[in-house]
């Protein structure tokens, strides 16, 4: 279908603005250069095969250059009459074309020029047809090259060797455009010519520059490239050209001396970088240069993308790999931790981060756990609960659900943090989620400022999204870690009770909370009284079912405490709790604890819970403090005809307190509970007592034969 319908023609002896751009090798070829604001594939998403007519009204047209204005989409019709209206029209008016625009309006509003003024001049014609020819020869060159290149690293040091060898140029730096429009140095390639065929080029570090303003480099020029969207911007004679005569990073007054090019390159749709391309003095062609290298870095920004999906693609696809196979949960996540880094380092083209953490939430807690830790020297395994001063930066990102990039630690307002080197550091760091909300964060830092950009942090943000699935096992993993392995089990109604590591770590944050002034401490120690004679007079794993009971009305009566098993029939109750607070708390779990316990045990069958209940009367006149009522044991069947014996006992409590005092560690406070807690016992059991300022306080104590 003809997308160019009925257009007008007419002359005009206008001056169009346009912005070069290359097209496809057949344009250029032909001596045909294609100007289109909107994208060249746009404008031209309408023609497939080149036809034969065409390709005649190439060859007469050549030296004719076309600007596509917005809007414009041309089929292989439409392109072949603007080319025939061109070319008859230079045949009509001979010389007087020199100074006329070939205008053609569209209906839909859009404007084709065609403008051959440029080429009708000897020697601009010969010097612009150079430079195309030219840039056929390096973009065939350049095929070749890039094609078998691996990294982007290496694809900017062959295109700065084939730019000094086709083009002379002597320096090539490269600068960082952040989000905002702020630019840095990044590295540059210097020449040295050896012999007479070779160059070397090394990549001069200049990394962890301040970003600045774009007028520092070259004044107006690259702030032109950045805000009015050129896509290069040639100058010839800097001395001559009033945007270069001062420079605001080097110093006053200082002005460039030499020709050089700026050239942008994009990275979905926006500028991330700049070339500067130098030359170390004047040259004939260098007028003419700026379509050409436009061409090849052209050529070089899609080869860096190429690679870019395709190392990203591998990236990704790895981790999911670990994420879902590995059987080492922690080796899974030093693994990740170890891919992150070579990720960046690829992105960066030298080693820039010193640090890669891997956090994951503690649900129990609502801390994060810092577990995997990754530096230069090789992957720690760690398990560090974050406290109060030292959530920072993870914790901030973690409830905010967000991905930052902090270029320096100066900056950072947020939170108190204890950062090494000086306080001097950068960061990016990416909230990871699940399928059941936030599972954890990752960062990865260097202690150095400036040392990553919006393309870090944009792999950075697409790795999170792809951790999901492996924070998640291993959070449920750690959380399975934290519960007491037998009183977790289904038949005892998956019960959170926590066991003695994760008491030990929990201590340790409340302590942190607790010194910073954030909250109270207290910790209730629990010992079940006169329990070793119903363990003797009983079977061990049906007394469980007892325990079992008693962890359940603890945490029935708690709030926000948690119920942490220490020892045997030990019990360690730890809160944010005043100390007036935690003895109502006591008396609360103590009088619950008084009230008759009744389980049901499962039997096999009835013969076997008959054989129990023999077993019982016989040891219970061994050990008469059991608590076991024995006249209340029997047989009971379910609604599926199962076996139970139903046993009551009564059991009493004897409970201890400790309160935060300043120096305390988890040590202090659980012997401290504990001494209290024998105090009750030495007193006749059944009651609570407090330790605070080194005195043994009895608030209630009940009988000894409990």
């Amino acid at each position: 279908m003809n997308s160019l319908m009925a257009p007008k023609v007419s002359t005009a002896l206008v001056h169009i603005p346009h912005k070069p751009f290359s097209l496809g090798e057949v344009f250029r070829r032909h001596g045909v250069i294609v100007r289109a604001r909107e994208g060249a594939a746009k404008a031209f998403g309408g023609i497939g095969e080149i036809s034969e007519r065409l390709t005649e009204l190439l060859e007469s047209a050549r030296g004719i250059s076309l600007e596509i204005d917005r809007g414009v989409s041309l089929s292989m019709e439409g392109l072949e009459e603007i080319l025939r209206h061109a070319t008859n029209l230079a045949a009509r008016l001979g010389d007087e074309f020199l100074g006329i625009n070939l205008s053609l309006s569209f209906p839909f509003g859009g404007k084709l020029i065609v403008d051959p003024r440029t080429f009708l001049r000897e020697d601009v014609r010969k010097h612009e047809l150079f430079g195309l020819r030219l840039s056929s020869l390096v973009i065939q060159q350049m095929d070749g090259i890039l094609g078998a290149i691996s990294t982007e690293n290496e694809a900017e040091v062959e295109t700065a060797r084939i730019l000094a060898r086709y083009f002379k140029a002597a320096r090539i730096k490269a600068y960082d455009v952040a989000e905002d429009g702020s630019v840095r140095v990044s590295h540059s390639y210097s020449h040295d010519r050896m012999g007479t065929t070779l160059f070397s080029f090394e990549m001069t570090e200049s990394r962890f520059k301040e970003w600045v303003n774009p007028e520092a480099f070259a004044d107006e020029v690259m702030g032109s490239i950045i805000v009015d969207d050129l896509p290069y911007v040639l100058v010839p004679d800097p001395t001559k050209d009033s945007r270069c005569i001062k420079t605001k990073g080097g110093g006053p007054n200082q002005i460039e001396q030499l020709p050089f090019l700026m050239l942008a390159e994009k990275i979905d749709g926006k500028t991330r970088r700049i070339y500067k391309v130098e030359w170390t003095s004047q040259h004939e062609f260098i007028h003419y240069v700026g379509f050409a290298l436009n061409t090849v870095f052209g050529k070089l920004a899609a080869t860096k993308l190429r690679l870019r999906e395709e190392s990203e693609k591998s990236f990704l696809d790895e981790i999911t790999r670990i994420s879902i196979r590995e059987k080492n949960l922690n080796k899974a996540l030093a693994d990740i931790s170890q891919l992150i880094a070579g990720y960046i380092c690829d992105k960066a083209g030298r080693p820039i981060p010193d640090r890669v953490t891997i956090m994951l939430h503690d649900v129990y807690n609502d801390a994060l756990v810092t577990r995997i830790i990754w530096t230069p020297k090789g992957v720690q395994e760690v398990d560090y609960y974050s406290g109060p001063r030292d959530w920072g930066i993870g914790r901030v990102v973690f409830d905010g659900n967000r991905t930052i990039l902090l270029r320096s630690l100066a900056d950072w307002k947020e939170s108190s943090v204890n950062w090494r080197n000086g306080g001097k550091g950068s960061m990016v760091a990416a909230t990871v989620s699940g399928d059941e909300g936030k599972v954890g964060v990752v960062t990865v830092s260097s202690q150095e400022d400036n040392a990553f950009s919006e393309e870090h942090l944009g792999g950075i943000k697409k790795a999170a999204r792809h951790l999901g699935p492996a924070f998640e096992r291993v959070a449920r993993h750690l959380a399975e870690l934290q519960l007491d392995p037998k009183f977790s089990a289904p038949k005892f109604g998956s019960l959170k009770v926590f066991n003695p590591r994760y008491l030990n770590a929990k201590l340790d944050l409340l302590i942190k909370h607790a010194a910073a002034g954030d909250s109270p401490l207290c910790l209730l120690y629990l010992d079940i009284d006169k329990f070793a004679h119903l363990n003797n007079a009983w079977l061990h794993d049906d007394v469980d079912f007892v325990l079992a009971e008693i962890f359940s009305r603890l945490v029935a009566n708690l709030r926000n405490e948690e119920v942490c098993r220490h020892g045997g029939e030990e019990i360690v109750v730890i809160g944010k709790l005043t100390l007036e607070a935690a003895i109502k708390v006591a008396m609360r779990l103590r009088g619950e604890i008084e009230k008759p316990i009744t389980v049901r045990i499962p039997y096999a069958d009835s013969v076997a819970a008959v054989r129990t209940i023999k077993a019982i009367r016989t040891k219970a006149k061994e050990f008469p403090l059991h608590g076991i009522n024995l006249d209340a044991i029997r047989i009971v069947r379910g609604r599926a005809k199962e076996c139970f014996l139903e046993i009551t006992a009564h059991k009493t409590v004897s409970i201890g307190i400790s309160t935060f005092e300043e120096g305390d560690t988890s040590n202090l406070l659980l012997g401290r509970a504990d001494e209290a807690m024998q105090a009750v016992k030495a007193a006749g059991r059944n009651g609570v007592a407090t330790y605070v300022h080194g005195e043994i306080s009895i608030i209630n104590c009940g009988s000894q034969s409990a």
